[in-house]
């Protein structure tokens, strides 16, 4: 997965920075953690990846200042942003796609909002000339939409999640067959004293074949099995599953 950000003005993403250490390692739960770091001014950037079972793949980024005087400005932190290939047609304005399959369409997770179609999917087709843009509100990560999305293409796509307790953003831009993904904190703006060390929202994302349903119900059994938090007993504290659909597992 890709990532960007913008350092006293200027864009940046992976391939422009100069690498200086890293390794990998396997935990014992059989997960392969990656770490990444790069140098960029008076920056650290610390990129740690995880691969997990069906193709799904997490990502956490760290920012730190290791110089002894303050950072430039850091803003517009894109978490990810990932260009994602879906042989599909662009939407002609003033359709609605309803009841075509041969339309992307974009999954998103209505949030906590007293309503009755809380946590429920709502889903429309992804149009080229009008980028969907979306996020939760008022600093609570599940209120208006939870952080929870999904693209897909008949049977075939792709779930994403975002781990961040905040406010969150996400821009999909379609250019025919090319889907671009950029989601992170929003409204990132600001500098790092010498010393300091911050983290942005983790990304997880994982792809999927053989339709919603089957990819729902993978994606969960990788919450429950790896994310799931553990009491001193190591017992699986109580696992909420009434998001991303799915059937009873």
């Amino acid at each position: 997965m890709n990532f960007s950000f913008l350092y006293d003005g200027k864009r940046y993403n992976a391939c422009d920075l100069t690498r200086t250490g890293g390794n990998t390692r396997k935990q014992k739960d059989g997960v392969t953690v990656n770490t990444c770091v790069y140098s960029l001014g008076a920056l650290r950037i610390t990129r740690e990846t995880r691969v997990y079972p069906f193709g799904a793949q997490y990502a956490l980024l760290h920012f730190e200042n290791v110089s002894d005087v303050s950072s430039k400005q850091l803003s517009d932190v894109r978490d990810l942003d990932e260009t994602y290939e879906f042989d599909a047609p662009g939407l002609p304005l003033g359709y609605s796609g309803y009841g075509s399959d041969k339309y992307l369409m974009l999954g998103k997770m209505i949030g906590s909002n007293h309503s009755k179609d809380e946590f429920q999917m709502e889903t429309k087709p992804v149009m080229d000339e009008i980028p969907p843009e979306f996020c939760c509100r008022g600093g609570r990560s599940s209120q208006g939409y939870a952080p929870f999305f999904e693209l897909s293409l008949r049977n075939e796509g792709r779930l994403f999640a975002l781990g961040w307790t905040g406010q969150w953003r996400v821009k999909i831009t379609k250019n025919q067959s090319k889907t671009n993904v950029c989601a992170g904190v929003e409204g990132v703006d600001t500098f790092l004293k010498p010393g300091e060390r911050i983290r942005t929202c983790s990304v997880l994302t994982m792809p999927f074949c053989g339709g919603l349903t089957d990819a729902h119900n993978k994606f969960k059994s990788i919450i429950k099995r790896f994310f799931t938090p553990h009491n001193v007993q190591n017992r699986e504290l109580p696992f909420f599953t009434s998001f991303f659909g799915g059937s009873s597992t």
